[in-house]
């Protein structure tokens, strides 16, 4: 019996809803050593959301499940939503799905990360940073009452000390402790270096349920505008990649995905394009 186990079984008998004693819902698990906003308030989704009330994963898991918060943590909402778009057993590995806000219900969620070179289990309580009612951090939109994409990013920041500590870093990072797997970086930077068939590569890694993303390089540590909807020092997931007739001609488009859930590329191409 799995520690998870062991102590949902205790809190179900007891009658009890976890709280977490090493992740606790205090300033410290958001930033430590630092001020923390005092508007912030830990609320469980039973008292975020009330109708019809909150769930973990709505029937199956979406790229529109995830929006960021106000944490600059764009590579892992990216890396995730890459992962829910990805193949099913391989989602839940890492989320698994039969966990529920009703059946056999005490409070208590894991997931299960790459770390160290072994799947390790992150248990966490379900209290969430609020403020003024609403979650802080990663949420669901479109979708208010569902809970996985918050709780995922919970237990992250728990694997790594704090939410403070997942401020920052790379998508490639946040998919190996996603899935196990071994992650490359191909610069575009240098034109002549790359493969002749990028498109192909990628196109057929995708279809092997393989995950890809991308971001852009800035000149500082800041999340810059480059005026075409696109943001340096911003990462991206990519979701899917077609080739197209426009005319005569053969298009590759590569579909990207904004953790922000808004701000969308102009251009060819675009909503706004003809």
């Amino acid at each position: 019996m799995s520690e998870y186990e062991r102590l949902k079984r205790d809190l179900s008998r007891r009658g009890r809803l976890f709280e977490d004693p090493d992740f606790p819902a205090t300033a410290s698990s958001i930033k430590k050593n630092r001020d923390v906003d005092r508007n912030i308030v830990w609320r469980r989704p039973s008292e975020i959301t009330s109708h019809p009330g909150p769930i973990f994963i709505d029937d199956y898991a979406t790229r529109f499940d995830l929006d960021q918060g106000e944490l600059g943590d764009c590579w892992f909402i990216a890396g995730a939503a890459c992962l829910a778009v990805s193949n099913r057993k391989i989602f839940e590995r890492c989320v698994p799905h039969d966990q529920s806000f009703t059946k056999d219900y005490a409070g208590i969620f894991v997931f299960h990360f790459w770390h160290f070179d072994s799947w390790e289990d992150v248990v966490v309580d379900d209290r969430l940073p609020t403020k003024h009612g609403r979650l802080v951090y990663a949420h669901n939109r479109t979708q208010p009452n569902e809970f996985w994409a918050a709780l995922l990013e919970k237990a992250y920041a728990k694997l790594y000390g704090s939410y403070e500590n997942i401020d920052g870093g790379h998508i490639n990072d946040a998919l190996v402790d996603f899935t196990g797997g071994v992650s490359e970086t191909i610069s575009l930077k240098e034109p002549g270096r790359l493969p002749y068939n990028l498109f192909e590569l990628m196109y057929r890694t995708l279809k092997m349920n393989s995950m890809v993303g991308c971001s852009i390089n800035a000149t500082n540590h800041r999340e810059e505008d480059l005026g075409n909807g696109l943001y340096a020092g911003h990462a991206y997931s990519i979701t899917n990649m077609i080739k197209t007739k426009a005319g005569t001609k053969t298009v590759e488009l590569i579909r990207l995905r904004n953790p922000w859930g808004k701000d969308e590329r102009k251009g060819p191409w675009s909503d706004g394009s003809r």
